[in-house]
């Protein structure tokens, strides 16, 4: 959908498009030949706040593998200040098949890839051969929002509970019923993963959410992510802090207007990135400006804010967000409780 979207492609019948199909007489053709799978969990790090506040509340209460996908100097030091080390941690490498890169240049369309599909996949062979029961992923409520308001487009899909539902559907029917694919996170939503991962302190400086300067360890400050996390943090962190951790205030960023509007709903469409809910961001600017900017001083981004209608519109809805757990999940029983105990 985000292709068809994005590169402005009609098409009658895209469920049509590919057919996937085996002539074997096995169902299941892929299935894993291990059974002596452990109570162990296997949590793939990415290396931001919601796989941290993960494995902080996860690892002094089962026994827990870190895995990562090409490692990053954020995975690396999130890993290293969790207390593991490589030789408790699952390194996979990826890398990108040149074809594509060669294609690229001469001007076919470029897609985003489905990178937590292809997690979904990869964690099932490291559970296999770690021989680890669970897999738990750190994808929240709020990607089940579509980034197309009235349409089932949604940049987030393969984080959705939708998508973990049939890929659970997927591995029980053709793979493996030793297996447990869930996200932790799930009941949560990114307002209240911001007031958690806000008391993991000594994260504060190793985290890095943005995709644009993944690769030198850096906030770039000029892209959507680096707003969306920035919004989400700020009710719970001190203006002053947020500064020390990205370098500048990006609530004052006039540059970053068009991304704001997206991220609030001032614009019809948000950003084809990984990032809350509208009412999610619209709290957690209500919940900061009530912390923060009460007095004369505000940010050009918090001016703008205050003039387009929103505050009033969402000044009450903190209360229900950060008091609210999603019913959709699949979270065992026995790990839910400590989510509420957070």
């Amino acid at each position: 959908g985000e292709f068809f979207f994005l590169n402005n492609i009609k098409v009658e019948n895209p469920d049509k498009l590919l057919n996937i199909s085996n002539h074997t007489n096995s169902n299941k053709i892929y299935a894993c030949k291990s059974k002596n799978t452990s109570d162990r969990i296997l949590i793939p790090v990415g290396g931001g706040k919601d796989s941290i506040v993960t494995l902080e509340t996860l690892k002094n209460h089962a026994q827990t593998i870190p895995m990562v996908i090409n490692h990053r100097a954020a995975t690396k030091k999130t890993i290293e200040k969790a207390g593991y080390t490589p030789d408790n941690t699952i390194v996979v490498n990826r890398t990108l098949d040149q074809n594509m890169i060669d294609l690229n240049k001469k001007g076919y369309l470029n897609g985003h890839t489905p990178f937590s599909a292809l997690l979904a996949f990869v964690s099932l062979l490291a559970s296999a051969g770690t021989k680890s029961k669970h897999i738990a992923l750190s994808n929240e409520s709020s990607a089940n929002e579509s980034t197309i308001p009235g349409t089932s487009i949604n940049h987030q899909y393969s984080k959705s509970y939708n998508f973990e539902k049939k890929f659970r559907e997927y591995v029980a029917d053709n793979i493996s019923n030793d297996i447990n694919y869930f996200s932790f996170l799930r009941p949560f939503n990114e307002l209240q993963i911001g007031k958690l991962f806000a008391g993991y302190d000594r994260y504060h400086h190793i985290f890095k959410s943005c995709n644009a300067g993944s690769k030198t360890d850096n906030w770039c400050c000029k892209c959507p992510k680096c707003l969306f996390v920035y919004i989400i943090l700020s009710p719970f962190l001190a203006p002053e802090k947020m500064i020390d951790i990205f370098g500048e205030n990006l609530l004052n960023k006039e540059d970053l207007k068009n991304y704001f509007d997206e991220l609030t709903g001032i614009s019809k469409l948000k950003p084809f990135e990984c990032v809350g809910t509208i009412e999610e961001v619209n709290a957690a600017l209500c919940i900061t400006i009530n912390k923060y900017y009460c007095s004369e001083y505000k940010p050009s981004l918090i001016k703008h804010y205050l003039k387009s209608g929103k505050y009033e519109n969402y000044k009450n809805h903190d209360k229900i967000l950060l008091n609210q757990l999603s019913k959709e999940h699949f979270v065992p029983d026995e790990l839910f409780e400590l989510l509420k105990l957070n």
